[in-house]
């Protein structure tokens, strides 16, 4: 009931954001999932929505709890139609799907009228929301082996799924929005996570975590990011990361540069402080920083590998491990890595480690 009633607000705030016509047309399964949105539905229609549901499977195959809310939704004035063939569904041209067919137990691949319904609604142009995972996607591993739902939202249940992340899932999740249904505390603090999920709601509590804006400060007080990147091959990783540190708040981004890469520097933005690697002047200059960023673009060859081997060596401060010392740590694993320090890898160079060892 509570997860239902928090689905429902979600929805209407969706809606209502999106000007679009108060109709909800509910896609539901056999199982807890289709239960949730009959709940869903209910409390729509006592705010004033048109809900129309379709019903995949036959009531002798669905779930004590989808029949009971079945139930209650019709009581309610909600209109069941079973799906018997493709062309019992007509999803029309107004308002929203509400995709409660499957959820997080769902294993393989979708198939014969799951299949076509999911593609049928894919294929509507109406935006699709999924109760706690879009139907289709595995939810531990983001597999989809055939089809799954592109929902426009995944309101998912008190905590983000890891499928939402891995695999295709992140292609299929859209915008995620929380529903809570009042799962207690001890219970959320017992999982064991393996990520953790930047709420877009609580921005002001990250943004009180930031140091405040000084009127009177300068740019050594803003911050001093020594960066060694780049190479012939790729410039533009070292560009892009020094005037990256410049444009989220540093004072100075100082690049650090090979000296065969002279003729590239010439249309650097001038912020960018530019400097052929002299090892003296990197490591005075490394007691100077407040922050460090190495790897990006740099290349894999020997000369390569030693820079970055003794950068990591000597930082003392803040240091974030991007490119190609992320390869050179994957060759490496006993590298002693900088604290505090931020890895920054794509799935590829997520799994290199792992192969390597």
């Amino acid at each position: 009931e509570k997860a239902g009633e928090s689905i429902a607000q979600k929805v209407e705030e969706f809606i209502h954001q999106s000007c679009l016509v108060k109709k909800v047309t509910l896609l539901v399964g056999k199982g807890n999932n289709g239960g949730d949105a009959y709940v869903a539905g209910r409390h729509l229609i006592q705010r004033g929505f048109e809900v129309r549901a379709f019903h995949l499977y036959a009531i002798d195959q669905c779930g004590p709890l989808c029949c009971l809310q079945k139930k209650l939704f019709e009581e309610t004035g909600g209109v069941v139609q079973f799906v018997h063939q493709e062309n019992d569904v007509f999803l029309g041209k107004e308002g929203i799907i509400l995709d409660g067919l499957v959820g997080t137990g769902f294993k393989g691949k979708a198939q014969g009228p799951l299949a076509d319904l999911i593609s049928k609604a894919n294929a509507s142009g109406l935006p699709t929301l999924s109760i706690d995972i879009p139907s289709g996607v595995v939810g531990d591993t983001g597999a989809v082996e055939t089809v799954a739902i592109q929902a426009a939202v995944t309101i998912y249940l008190e905590l983000p799924k890891i499928g939402f992340f891995l695999g295709n899932g992140w292609k299929h999740a859209g915008r995620l929005v929380k529903a809570e249904f009042g799962l207690p505390q001890k219970y959320i603090e017992s999982v064991v996570p393996d990520a953790y999920l930047v709420e877009p709601q609580k921005k002001e509590v990250y943004r009180a975590c930031l140091p405040r804006m000084d009127r009177s400060r300068n740019k050594y007080d803003a911050g001093y990011v020594l960066v060694m990147a780049g190479s012939c091959s790729m410039p533009g990783a070292a560009i892009l990361a020094s005037y990256a540190a410049l444009k989220s708040g540093a004072g100075i981004a100082r690049w650090f540069y090979p000296e065969e890469m002279e003729t590239f520097t010439s249309s650097v933005p001038w912020e960018i402080i530019r400097e052929p690697f002299d090892e003296s002047d990197f490591e005075q200059e490394m007691r100077r920083a407040k922050a460090l960023i190495v790897g990006p673009g740099m290349g894999r060859d020997s000369l390569a590998k030693k820079r970055i081997k003794k950068s990591l060596k000597k930082c003392k401060v803040p240091c974030v491990i991007d490119g190609d010392a992320l390869f050179f740590l994957s060759e490496s694993p006993s590298t002693k890595i900088p604290s505090p320090a931020v890895l920054t890898p794509h799935m590829g160079e997520l799994k290199r480690p792992m192969e390597s060892q």
